[in-house]
Order: structure tokens, then sequence, then C-alpha cells
């Protein structure tokens, strides 16, 4: 094995150790993250995965509140789109500020009927007093 090899795997070796993921690896060592899991594999190395923990979870929630994209989210919390997408469509959706609320545009229209007094306000009235 070429004196080169040696040494990356050794690098890899020890950030693997660490718990780096590829990609920090790569960036760390400046080499691409094809060839840090091309050698990851000759020594037989599970990756290393990032575990996303609940403070996290609340920063994607937020800045997925803010319009920032699943990969821009991805890269700034270190762990992977997909990861990203699953946070946030296994968040509950059901906690959200009044202000969030009625910056829906279904429910302005609601909110704007409700005060003119029209049909639709009727009718959610009657529906609440069911419930």
């Amino acid at each position: 094995m070429p004196r080169d090899c040696v040494q990356v795997r050794e690098q890899v070796l020890d950030l693997h150790r660490q718990g780096k993921t590829d990609k920090q690896m790569a960036e760390a060592l400046g080499y691409t993250v094809h060839k840090i899991r091309y050698h990851r594999l000759q020594m037989d190395l599970k990756r290393c995965n990032k575990t996303v923990t609940e403070e996290d979870r609340l920063l994607i929630r937020q800045l997925h509140r803010e319009g920032q994209s699943t990969r821009t989210i991805s890269e700034r919390i270190g762990c992977a789109a997909s990861t990203v997408n699953r946070v946030l469509r296994n968040s509950d959706t059901s906690v959200r500020s009044i202000t969030e609320v009625l910056q829906d545009p279904i429910n302005k229209l609601l909110t704007m009927s409700w005060r003119k007094g029209g049909q639709i306000a009727a009718v959610f009235s009657a529906e609440s007093r069911v419930l």
C-alpha cells in the first residue's frame, strides 16, 4: 500500500473515532468526500451519523418557519437534508403562535369574513357551539 494511503487511512480512522462525518473529514483533511468514503469502506468503518438533539429539532423548525431551505438548514445543523425533512414531517405543527395563524392566507380570509359577519362566520360559529 502506498505511503499516502496509509497516512490518509490513519487520519480518517482518527477522525472517525471522534465521530466526524465523511463531509467533516473531507473538509478537515482537504480531500473529496468520495476519497474519504473509499478509505473508510476499505477499513470496514461504518458511517458516523450526527444525532439530532432536541435543540437541533427546535432550530430546524424555527429556520423552516423563517423560510430557509432544507439544504441550507442541513448545512447549518450538520446533518443530511433528508434528516431535516424527517424532523419537519414528524414535528408537531399544531403548536403555532397566533401571529403565524393569522398570517396564513386562509385564516386571513376567515378572519375578515368573521369581522364582516359573513356567512362563513355564521357556519363556523354554529359548528363551534356543537363542539
